[in-house]
């Protein structure tokens, strides 16, 4: 089980999806889990695992870092409800795999971080767009 600190508060604790037993914050990766949940994959895949880890060790190293993932905290979940309200909700996860997350999860291992970034950016700011109220 990989260790980590929650993103809110730097509290050590395993990821397991969840709340951080400290300050409550989530450290789950909503749309991604969603999409893996749809595929079958478990919260230990290998998408998750990277996309965590690259949250940790990247993005939370950004300047703006931070405020990033908390503003994705605060979206994602009306993003995901709102897919899983639609008929083609598994479609929709699979399209979103193909398009954003295989390919972030491709360009995280040619070390292309930062276009990794940039693509899950362009993921959120359009499902938000689309799917969220916010």
């Amino acid at each position: 089980m990989a260790q980590t600190e929650c993103h809110n508060c730097g509290y050590p604790w395993a990821v397991q999806g969840g709340n951080c037993p400290n300050c409550g914050a989530s450290n789950g990766c909503f749309i991604t889990t969603a999409v893996c949940n749809s595929l079958g994959k478990s919260d230990n895949c290998e998408e998750l695992e990277l996309l965590r880890q690259f949250r940790d060790q990247f993005i939370l190293t950004m300047p703006n870092g931070k405020s990033e993932i908390d503003y994705y905290y605060l979206i994602s979940p009306d993003i995901v409800s709102k897919i899983m309200d639609q008929q083609d909700s598994d479609d929709l996860f699979k399209q979103i795999h193909l398009e954003y997350i295989a390919p972030a999860i491709q360009l995280i291992k040619e070390d292309k971080k930062h276009d990794a970034y940039l693509l899950y950016k362009h993921m959120v700011s359009t499902l938000t767009s689309k799917y969220s109220g916010v």
